[in-house]
């Protein structure tokens, strides 16, 4: 009886530590063992804790505190990355290429 307690509790704490929760404009990046597998759309998700992770991509259009007029660009080092990507995945795969050490 103690050891289907225990097994049990062990599930129990495997599950709630994989739920994640993604946000109105949020889309989840899955990769399994480093391979995209896909995106989730908001709402309660499960990722399985030891093999599995999920990136976050805010699909927001939000306005950032460094707008500007084009002709008044200044280049910048701590400039915010911005892409073109249509799709949450995609947005990902170049953000990640981008900030790659060279």
């Amino acid at each position: 009886m103690e050891i289907l307690l225990i097994s049990l509790g062990v599930v129990g704490a495997y599950v709630l530590s994989s739920l994640r929760v993604l946000n109105q404009y949020e889309r989840g990046v899955m990769f399994f063992l480093g391979k995209y597998t896909g995106t989730k759309g908001p709402g309660l998700i499960f990722v399985p804790t030891i093999l599995s992770r999920m990136k976050r991509v805010s699909g927001s259009s939000q306005p950032n505190s460094m707008s500007f007029l084009p002709h008044e660009a200044a280049p910048s080092a701590h400039a915010p990355v911005s892409t073109r990507a249509a799709t949450a995945a995609a947005r990902t795969a170049d953000v990640t290429r981008l900030h790659r050490p060279r």
